[in-house]
């Protein structure tokens, strides 16, 4: 307890030093007062009592020292001390401190902000209490076999089977749903869950309850975030009546603001009651189909029960629904579908999203990682440079008594306290770009909630980054600046520092090689022809089923925008636009599927005049017109894979049946098709993606199907002009997004975008950054060399010479021993990236020669000015002080 005592009053000590300065010079001086006093008793004159008296004290200041040591952790008033001199010391060389934290902060702020991604993405908790007792639950897909969701009559059978392992199991699905609230539709994110899903998530309200067995399903959930934004976070707003999909229904609770959808990390605005499917579309059927996929399904392990316990019983449970359900449970491949069990708190992504989100995250923090390794370089390269100046004041100070652990420590706490101010501005810049990436998601084409923001976690992630970062760069100036003598000591320190330098220009080239590539992708994926007319192009989505209508309704509605919108022509699933990416089962007449054969092929449901407003070329046949039942068209792709060197046109194709809904779950054959013939063959072109190869596929008319989501497309008129004309149609049919094709291209580009930017600006980084790095050292040459120049310049020396003598043995070498190693590892790693994010056919040509250029120019600007400071060297001058 003594030692515990003594620790707490030490520590507390460090927070009142003035005072007990104070009362240790009273103590000392009452004291020495005594004993002068006492020897002035013993007859001493004054001046000999006070000299008699300081000499058995031993010397005020020893005495003091003594007293500090005990009443104080000398370790942490060493590092203070320390802390403080550099301050000092760095504000006597105000612009290598400037530089050094300028360049510390922006590698400390894009290690941040990237630790702030992967953190919402991939390591928050999953909101609920107690969420390692959480576990999510998916159906393996039938042709990938990748997790994907679950149907709702699987669900139940889950639930029943698995009440031994799992205290609670519930389900969630997604839904888009025109909600309104006053007199405005808006297309907001809902989510349909089981009346046991807030019991299961185990978070209160902030007001209100949650479902009930009982409920009807005309009640509502509201999220926080539309709480307050809608109703101002007004308590009275419990009770109130909105509504949803044409249908009234009653607030009853509001959620805690940490909770989010059940699917990841997608933002959800409403929940609603699985009753409110029913309610919605009374003769659907949904609920009753094992193909239809579309549920998440959420759940709570029992306390006690470990996952490799639930593993092995939804193991079983997989094995017992593949013998009672054999057709919807065996996969394209012929084996039976698995049941993927993950911790909630792993499972923060869709299943389908997860592999190139997280592939894009390491890019990033890959990225993120090379700059920090060229700021630490960067960093330690001056600091080098510095501790050149600083040889004669460690030798001073080792002659003084000074030991080198203690010079060590001195120059790695200066360090320190750049790392940690660098750290300290970057986390400022790294929560203006989070705080700026926020407000840009609400335009992009999902409901994504994104929580970029400190957690405690992250501030620690980030005193760890400064820290070890300031550690990092001083370690090797304080190693050289504390053998100020030795030759080894210079030769290792000359060889470090181009090491050091090396190693900027490598990452420089690497990092310009990556940005070029993604940039040139880019670039090249704007010019690859789409094989449609998109000049010009409004695309405006509409959800009618959001507005409360039936199917009859819908039709009517899509005649009547037909008839007073004549320049629209409907594609009742967005594929051409890039956005979606819908797969059907078809069944070809005729044709045999070979064992194992996929037979799901891209598709859309169009208008007739579609393929004529998108101006795709036919390549035989005719377009669908209006009126005409069981009419198709199909692609090159698609007819050359069913009937190659035949012709395609009066060929049958049997279409699935899908009252009123497309977007989720596995389309397989009916045993029964409807079959429609194929009137024409359009050219093939880019329907999914910029980067794909020719695909099939098939465009079914809206004469024999129907769904309520729409997309108009309108040519020739403006966003806002084709926004109000739908409008007009009726007021009460939510408009969902507006945007022309070019923007529509624009973000289906989104990740090849976001990856140039990003390579572009950390490739531009490293480039300033190895400038600094090359220029700092060629600035130590000069200086150190300095005598030597003044020398050869009083011998006559040309100017060419002295610029030979400053660069032509250190800069050419480097920078071509960078272009070299840097050269080679982007063009290996580079083509990798750019297959997954942007396209193309990886390093080109002029990719090289423009990094050449670019750090040719930054080699001239970092030679060029120690050069010229070099030949303003003055002979007289020089000559006159020793090295």
């Amino acid at each position: 307890m003594s030692r515990l005592r003594d620790c707490t009053v030490r520590l507390v000590n460090l927070f009142r030093r003035e005072r007990l300065e104070h009362e240790l010079d009273a103590e000392l001086l009452a004291y020495l007062q005594l004993d002068i006093e006492e020897n002035i008793r013993r007859g001493m004159a004054p001046r000999e009592a006070r000299r008699a008296a300081l000499a058995r004290m031993g010397g005020v200041d020893a005495v003091k020292e003594e007293c500090r040591d005990v009443q104080r952790f000398r370790v942490a008033d060493d590092l203070w001390r320390d802390l403080r001199h550099g301050i000092r010391r760095y504000s006597r060389r105000p612009i290598l401190a400037v530089v050094a934290i300028l360049v510390l902060a922006f590698g400390i702020g894009a290690t941040v902000g990237i630790l702030a991604l992967v953190d919402s993405l991939l390591l928050r908790p999953f909101p609920a209490a107690e969420s390692s007792r959480m576990f999510v639950m998916f159906t393996s897909d039938y042709s990938s076999g990748r997790p994907g969701f679950n149907s709702y009559p699987d669900f139940l059978d889950i639930r029943e089977s698995t009440g031994e392992v799992f205290e609670h199991v519930t389900a969630a699905s997604r839904m888009p749903a025109g909600i309104r609230i006053g007199e405005e539709t808006r297309v907001m994110s809902a989510e349909i869950v089981e009346p046991n899903y807030f019991d299961t998530i185990g978070l209160g309200f902030v007001h209100g309850r949650g479902f009930e067995a009982v409920d009807d399903g005309a009640v509502a959930v509201v999220s926080n975030a539309l709480w307050r934004s809608e109703f101002g976070g007004d308590p009275s707003a419990l009770g109130r009546e909105i509504v949803i999909n044409g249908s009234p229904v009653t607030i009853v609770g509001v959620a805690p603001a940490e909770l989010t959808s059940a699917l990841g990390i997608l933002r959800v605005d409403v929940w609603l009651p699985m009753a409110f499917e029913q309610l919605l579309r009374p003769d659907d059927g949904r609920q009753e189909s094992r193909s239809r996929r579309g549920a998440a399904i959420v759940g709570r392990l029992r306390d006690g029960v470990s996952i490799d316990d639930a593993r092995a019983v939804v193991d079983i449970v997989a094995r017992c629904l593949h013998q009672s359900y054999p057709e919807e449970w065996t996969s394209l491949s012929g084996q039976p579908r698995d049941l993927t069990i993950r911790e909630a708190d792993q499972a923060r992504l869709p299943p389908m999203a997860s592999g190139p989100v997280v592939g894009a995250l390491a890019v990033l923090t890959g990225l993120v990682g090379i700059l920090l390794l060229v700021v630490c370089a960067n960093i330690s390269g001056l600091l080098l440079a510095d501790g050149s100046v600083r040889r004669r004041e460690m030798a001073m100070r080792q002659a003084l008594g000074a030991t080198r652990l203690r010079l060590i420590r001195q120059v790695v706490v200066e360090s320190l306290g750049l790392g940690l101010v660098g750290g300290a501005l970057g986390i400022a810049v790294a929560s203006v770009a989070m705080r700026f990436v926020t407000l840009l998601l609400p335009d992009l084409p999902i409901p994504v909630r994104l929580d970029l923001e400190f957690s405690s976690r992250l501030v620690v992630a980030a005193l760890l980054v400064s820290s070890g970062v300031g550690l990092a760069v001083g370690l090797l100036p304080a190693l050289y600046a504390t053998r100020p003598g030795s030759e080894v000591g210079r030769f290792l320190q000359t060889r470090f520092r181009n090491v050091l330098t090396a190693m900027q220009a490598t990452a420089a080239v690497f990092l310009l090689i990556v940005a070029g590539v993604f940039g040139r992708g880019i670039v090249s994926a704007y010019a690859v022809p789409l094989g449609y007319d998109s000049d010009e192009l409004v695309l405006v989505s509409v959800d009618l089923e959001a507005a409360g209508y039936t199917e009859n309704r819908g039709r009517a509605y899509l005649r009547q925008a037909m008839e007073q919108v004549p320049l629209a022509e409907v594609s009742l699933v967005p594929f051409l636009s890039l956005r979606a990416r819908s797969r059907w089962g078809v069944a070809v007449d005729g044709y045999q599927p070979r064992a194992g054969e996929d037979m799901e092929v891209n598709a859309n449901i169009v208008s007739p005049g579609y393929i004529r407003l998108m101006g795709v070329p036919f390549v035989r046949g005719r377009d669908l017109e209006p009126g005409e039942r069981n009419a198709v068209l199909v692609n090159q792709a698609f007819a050359q894979r069913f009937w190659s060197g035949q012709d395609a046109v009066g060929r049958r194709l049997g279409r699935p049946a899908l009252p009123s809904f497309i977007g989720q779950g596995d389309y397989e054959n009916s045993t029964d098709p409807q079959w429609s013939t194929v009137v024409g063959v359009v050219e093939d072109g880019h329907f999914v993606s910029l980067q794909e190869n020719a695909i099939p596929v098939v465009f079914w008319s809206t004469e024999d199907m129907y769904t309520p989501q729409v997309t108009f497309h309108i040519r020739g008129v403006t966003a806002d002009a084709a926004r109000r004309a739908i409008s007009q149609l009726d007021p009460g049919v939510p408009v969902g997004t507006v945007a022309t094709m070019a923007d529509t291209v624009g973000t289906a580009l989104l990740p090849a975008r976001v990856a140039a930017v990003v390579s572009g600006l950390v490739g531009g980084a490293g480039l300033v950054l190895a400038c600094i790095g090359l220029l700092g050292t060629l600035s130590y040459v000069v200086a150190r060399r300095a005598p030597e120049i003044g020398l050869r310049v009083a011998l006559g020396a040309r100017p060419l010479q002295v610029i030979r003598l400053v660069a032509g043995g250190t800069s050419v070498k480097l920078v071509t021993a960078g272009v070299i190693v840097g050269g080679g590892l982007a063009s290996g790693v580079a083509p990798v990236l750019q297959s997954r994010f942007a396209g193309g056919e990886g390093v080109d040509l002029v990719t090289l020669v423009g990094v050449v250029v670019c750090l040719t120019l930054v080699a001239f600007v970092g030679v060029g000015v120690p050069a010229a400071r070099a030949l303003r060297i003055h002979p007289a001058e020089v000559l006159r002080v020793e090295e």
